[in-house]
């Protein structure tokens, strides 16, 4: 006898399957109640799997702090860990009631805002205006802290900053640049 079937021993309108081990009102592995409400369970630091022809789609790891993986991974790193098969395979994509693109994430790390074909790492995509907005200093201290930004290539050798300085004749990186004034921009 390895499995139970019946009754929650804890509650009179609830129907319980468990392994024999874990026959209890916290260890359960399905349970279904009177309204008809239904709850997959697993005892404490133990994991919930649905797998499809023998990989894991989804896991609710719950030794790793309840985080949930979806993709063929036990072991989610994050709250919410995706994993593609291929770098080819889309990983999120939300939609507007229309259908019209939100949010789109490629298997190979292209981000799209506004459309579910992103070209560039980054690419935003409006039929009206489209903006980024970088605000930085909202607690007006210490000047420092400003909105920009940063252009690199070639190693670092060769770069570019675009935005606002705070202290005077300082770039956010903090090199001196001569004849510039408090909060001014700079490219």
């Amino acid at each position: 006898d390895l499995g139970k079937l019946g009754p929650d021993p804890n509650r009179d309108d609830t129907f319980v399957v468990s392994h024999v081990d874990h026959f209890s009102s916290t260890a359960y592995a399905l349970q279904q109640r009177s309204d008809g409400d239904t709850i997959v369970n697993a005892p404490a630091n133990r994991s919930v799997a649905l797998r499809i022809n023998g990989n894991n789609a989804l896991t609710v790891a719950g030794g790793y702090n309840n985080n949930v993986a979806i993709g063929n991974l036990g072991t989610p790193s994050a709250r919410l860990h995706i994993t593609g098969a291929t770098a080819e395979q889309d990983l999120i994509r939300v939609d507007a009631a229309d259908t019209s693109a939100v949010l789109f994430v490629s298997g190979s790390g292209l981000v799209g805002i506004g459309t579910h074909e992103p070209e560039h790492r980054l690419h935003v995509k409006s039929a009206g205006k489209a903006s980024l907005l970088l605000e930085a200093d909202t607690d007006n201290t210490p000047e420092s802290d400003t909105a920009y930004i940063k252009l690199t290539q070639d190693g670092a050798a060769t770069r570019m900053i675009v935005g606002l300085n705070g202290n005077a004749g300082i770039d956010p990186d903090g090199i001196f640049l001569a004849n510039a004034m408090s909060n001014a921009g700079i490219v």
